[in-house]
C-alpha cells in the first residue's frame, strides 16, 4: 500500500486581511521577504497598515535601510497607515528623509506613531514637522529623544485626537545652550492636549538648567512620571528642576498617578547633595499638593521624608523610602485610604514607626501589605510579625499581610 505525503500550505489559504494582520507583528524588513513567495504575497505587503523600521547601522547599510523605508512607504500609495514605528540613530544624516517619512504617515491618516530619534552629535537639531501636532487622526504618540530634538507645537488646535503620550528623555548632552533649547521646546509638547487620557514621562532630566513642566490636559486620567534627576556637582544652588503651579491646572479627571524620582549615584560631597535634594523636596510638595482627586497613588523619591501628605480622596497609597509624620493626621488617612502597600521594608525603627502610625490612624483601612527584603532571615521575620501584630489599629477590619519581596 503506497503512502503519499501531502504538504498543505494552510497559510496561503488565509484571507488577505488576516495575512496583513500577521505581517504587522513583524519588522517590516522581515515582512517584505514574504513578497518573493508569489505575486499574491507582494500585494498583501502593499496592503499592510503597520510598519516597523530601524535605521541605525553603519553608514553604507543605513543608506540601504533608508532607501528601503522610502520604497515601502511609496508602495502603499495613499492607503491608510495604522501604526508607524521608526527607530533612527545618527539622525543628522537623514533629517529631510525623517521629516518626509513622518509627513507621509500623517498624510495617510496614521493612528499610532512611535519615534525613536537619536543622535550622537550635539552640533545640530531636528525639528518635528508642524503637521504632526495638527494631525486629527493621531491617537497614540511615543517619543524617545535626546537633547537635539526641537518641538514647536501651535498654541491652538494641537493634538485634537491624541489620547496616549509617552515621552522618554534620554541622558542629555551637556551643552547648556542645546539643553536649554531642547527643554524649552519639550515642555510645550504637553501644553495643549485637550483629549489626552494617559501621559508617561520618563528618562533623565538635568538639574541645571531648569526643566519646567507645563501640561494642559483636562481629560487626563492616568499620569506616570519616572525620572532620574542629574545633579550638578559644581553648584550648590537649587535653581534647577521646577514644577509650576499650572502643571496641575485643569487636571480634574486625574484618578491614578505613579511618580518615581531618582538620583543616580553621584559621589558628590554630602552638603551639596543634601542642599539640592532639599530643593527637590520643596518642588515635590508643590506637585503632590495638586493631586487631590486621585484614587490611586504610587510615590517614590529619595527625599520623601520632607513631604507633607495632604490628599483628601486617595483610596490606594504606596510608601517608599523614609517618611516623617505630619503635624496633624491627613484627612485621607482618617476617611478614605483603604489599602496601603509598603515596599522594601527592613524593619528599621523609623519604618516601624511609619507602620504603627498608619495602622493607628487608618480608620477605614481594609488591608496593609508590607513587602520585606529577602535577606532578613527567619528570626527577623518572626520579630517583625510579632511587633506588627501588637500595634493598635484604627480599623477593626484591617488585615496586615507581611510578604517577601521577590526580585
Amino acid at each position: 500500500m503506497g503512502c503519499k505525503t501531502c504538504m498543505e500550505d494552510r497559510i496561503s489559504g488565509l484571507p488577505d486581511e488576516l495575512l496583513c494582520h500577521i505581517l504587522s507583528f513583524l519588522y517590516t524588513k522581515e515582512a517584505a521577504k514574504t513578497s518573493i513567495l508569489s505575486h499574491r504575497w507582494k500585494n498583501v505587503l502593499a496592503s499592510v497598515s503597520s510598519f516597523d523600521f530601524c535605521v541605525q547601522s553603519p553608514n553604507m547599510v543605513s543608506d540601504r535601510c533608508a532607501g528601503f523605508v522610502d520604497r515601502v512607504l511609496a508602495l502603499g500609495g495613499s492607503s491608510y497607515i495604522h501604526r508607524l514605528r521608526l527607530e533612527c540613530a545618527n539622525i543628522e544624516d537623514y533629517f529631510s528623509r525623517i521629516d518626509a517619512w513622518i509627513c507621509t504617515a500623517i498624510s495617510r491618516k496614521v493612528v499610532e506613531l512611535d519615534l525613536c530619534l537619536l543622535s550622537y552629535s550635539c552640533q545640530s537639531s531636528f525639528e518635528l514637522p508642524r503637521s504632526l501636532f495638527m494631525c486629527d487622526t493621531l491617537e497614540v504618540l511615543r517619543l524617545r529623544v535626546k537633547s537635539n530634538l526641537i518641538t514647536k507645537p501651535p498654541t491652538s488646535n494641537c493634538f485634537p485626537s491624541l489620547k496616549f503620550m509617552h515621552v522618554t528623555l534620554y541622558r542629555p548632552f551637556y551643552d547648556p545652550t542645546l539643553y536649554r533649547t531642547f527643554y524649552d521646546s519639550t515642555r510645550n509638547l504637553f501644553s495643549c492636549c485637550p483629549v489626552l487620557e494617559d501621559l508617561i514621562i520618563d528618562g533623565f532630566v538635568h538639574h541645571k538648567p531648569a526643566f519646567l513642566f507645563n501640561v494642559f490636559a483636562p481629560k487626563l486620567k492616568r499620569l506616570e512620571i519616572n525620572l532620574y534627576v542629574i545633579l550638578d556637582r559644581k553648584s550648590n544652588h537649587p535653581n534647577g528642576w521646577n514644577l509650576e503651579d499650572k502643571f496641575w491646572k485643569n487636571a480634574e479627571s486625574l484618578s491614578k498617578a505613579k511618580i518615581a524620582l531618582r538620583v543616580p549615584p553621584t559621589g558628590y560631597p554630602g552638603d551639596i547633595y543634601l542642599w539640592q535634594l532639599l530643593h527637590y523636596a520643596d518642588q515635590l510638595s508643590k506637585l503632590l499638593a495638586g493631586i487631590n482627586k486621585v484614587t490611586y497613588l504610587s510615590f517614590s523619591a529619595p527625599i520623601s521624608e520632607n513631604i507633607q501628605w495632604c490628599w483628601k480622596h486617595a483610596e490606594g497609597y504606596l510608601v517608599a523610602h523614609k517618611w516623617r509624620p505630619p503635624e496633624s493626621v491627613p484627612v485621607c488617612l482618617l476617611s478614605s485610604i483603604k489599602t496601603i502597600c509598603i515596599h522594601g521594608f527592613y524593619g528599621r525603627p523609623y519604618e516601624m514607626e511609619v507602620a504603627k502610625y498608619l495602622l493607628k490612624h487608618g480608620e477605614v483601612l481594609t488591608k496593609v501589605t508590607i513587602f520585606y527584603t529577602n535577606d532578613l532571615g527567619v528570626a527577623e521575620e518572626m520579630r517583625l510579625r510579632q511587633e506588627l501584630s501588637k500595634f493598635p489599629r484604627g480599623s477593626k477590619t484591617c488585615q496586615v499581610e507581611l510578604l517577601e519581596l521577590k526580585s
